[in-house]
């Protein structure tokens, strides 16, 4: 009995303890809600995968040649961590002509714009039409943007990479991207976003850079 009165009184004090310091528009630490810290997510250069038995253009587009002949282009794993998890607003038409370095996919993350090219000269022969509107997570397999039928491929792969090349320039981009993005982030603007730790970066970085820097970053990374 003597032990119930105790805890009763206790209960009592608390419950007094509460009240008194919720007048005071403060917490009691016995009743604060506890919260989750979630981490930015990075990535680095062992962690980007690349696409098997395909081509790789300066632009981060790859190509990879069909059975039938054509060829199918979208864009890489890099890129997109790079940026964060875009929407494709809009594709090339079918029946159009391109040449290596036309624009045949746009999108946007935010307020920011970005345009991704052709690696190849070729008539657009098929459009991924449920690729526009959506965010994209799978960029070697089921968010590929257009199939091409290719002129002069021959000619266009000379300045593609494929295999261990990939590979090489991939950890280049990589250190290359980081430098860019440190540049940027001297700019008032940007300072507490930009990212690294040890070499990683966090992904989604260069959607964070403004749109001067964004131009910039497009002539840098993604024009052919």
């Amino acid at each position: 009995m003597v032990a119930l009165y105790v805890l009763l009184g206790f209960i009592l004090l608390l419950v007094i303890d509460y009240f008194v310091i919720r007048g005071e528009k403060k917490y009691h630490p016995a009743f604060q809600k506890k919260y989750e810290v979630v981490e930015d997510v990075v990535f680095d250069n062992i962690s980007v995968t690349i696409p098997a038995d395909s081509y790789v253009s300066k632009g981060h587009t790859w190509a990879e040649l069909q059975g039938n002949g054509l060829i199918k282009i979208g864009v890489d794993e890099f890129i997109l961590r790079s940026i964060g998890r875009f929407i494709v607003t809009n594709l090339v038409n079918p029946g159009t002509v391109v040449k290596k370095g036309d624009v045949i996919m746009n999108a946007k993350l935010g307020d920011k714009n970005f345009n991704f090219r052709s690696p190849v000269d070729g008539t657009v022969n098929f459009v991924n039409d449920e690729l526009v509107g959506k965010t994209v997570f799978d960029p070697y397999g089921e968010d590929w943007g257009v199939m091409v039928s290719p002129i002069n491929f021959e000619r266009n792969a000379v300045s593609l990479r494929a295999n261990e090349k990939v590979v090489e320039w991939m950890k280049n981009e990589f250190i290359r991207l980081k430098d860019y993005l440190v540049e940027m982030s001297v700019q008032p603007q940007l300072a507490g976003v930009t990212m690294l730790d040890g070499g990683k970066m966090v992904e989604g970085a260069v959607a964070h850079l403004n749109k001067e820097s964004i131009k910039k970053f497009e002539d840098e990374f993604l024009t052919i």
